[in-house]
This record gives C-alpha cells, sequence and structure tokens, in this order.
C-alpha cells in the first residue's frame, strides 16, 4: 500500500469525525469545542469542523469522482470541495449571524441580558457578589461588609 492508497482512508476517517464533532456543535449537544473558541481561534471552531470535515470526506473521495463521474458532475463536486474548505478555514475566525445556530443566538440574547447562570450569580445577593474583587457597579456601599476597602478606603 503506497502512500496516496492510505491518505484517502485516513482522510475519510478524519472527515467523518469532524462531521460527526460539527453536527453534533451545530445542534447544541457538543460545547466542549468552546475552549477553542479563544485568541488561537477566535471564530467558531467547533461549527466550522462540519464544513472542514465535509472538505476532507470530499478530498477524500476526489479521485474516484474523477475517474467515475462526467465532467458536470466533477465540477459541482469540485466546488463543493472548494465552498466547504473556504468555509472551513474562514469559520475558524469568523462566521456571519445568518449561519450560527440558534442556541449560539440565544445564548448571546441572555448573556447581554444578563439571564445567565453567571450573571446572576455577580448580582447583588447573588452566591458570587463581591467575591471575585469587583463590586457591581452602582454599589453606594461598595466594599461594605467584604472586608476589602470601598471607594473612600475605608472597609
Amino acid at each position: 500500500m503506497n502512500a496516496g492508497q492510505l491518505m484517502s482512508p485516513v482522510l475519510a476517517a478524519v472527515g467523518t469525525v469532524l462531521v460527526v464533532a460539527g453536527v453534533l456543535a451545530d445542534r447544541g449537544r457538543y460545547k466542549a469545542w468552546l475552549v477553542l473558541k479563544s485568541f488561537l481561534f477566535p471564530g467558531w471552531p467547533g461549527l466550522a469542523s462540519l464544513y472542514l470535515g465535509i472538505a476532507f470526506l470530499a478530498i477524500a473521495g476526489a479521485g474516484f469522482v474523477m475517474e467515475h463521474a462526467p465532467p458536470l458532475v466533477f465540477l459541482l463536486f469540485a466546488l463543493v470541495l472548494f465552498a466547504s474548505m473556504v468555509l472551513g478555514i474562514v469559520g475558524m475566525f469568523w462566521l456571519p449571524s445568518l449561519m450560527l445556530p440558534a442556541w449560539v443566538k440565544e445564548t448571546r440574547r441572555r448573556l447581554a441580558a444578563g439571564e445567565d447562570r453567571l450573571s446572576r450569580a455577580l448580582r447583588p445577593g447573588g452566591a458570587l457578589h463581591g467575591r471575585l474583587g469587583v463590586d457591581a457597579p452602582g454599589d453606594d456601599d461598595a466594599g461594605a461588609g467584604t472586608g476589602r476597602p470601598g471607594p473612600g478606603g475605608t472597609p
């Protein structure tokens, strides 16, 4: 078995894993990829994995399609491959809001409205209020009861 024959099954396997992870991320069932959403990949790497997986599967099957399909079908196949590769690479850094799933849009809305669990815990009376070293804006008695100095320098 030469390197060319070995690459096709490897690309197909990696592509399958990426497509499954991308579908699960799109449905909101797999969210561990959010750890990657940082300075390294500021976009949506979990969602982009769907498009990269489609591209990898297309690359794995390109030899077969090139040999057996009519030229028009191969052209359409090549367009899908190119589009999915571009969407996958760009998606690692940015995706338009039109392509974001509903659960991401809902999470963004809840964060902006302060309805998420962390925001509720940071509010006055919440479990984390005043514990992170930052008092909520508008607290007149900032630092009172926490043992830390308030704006006037007295605890």
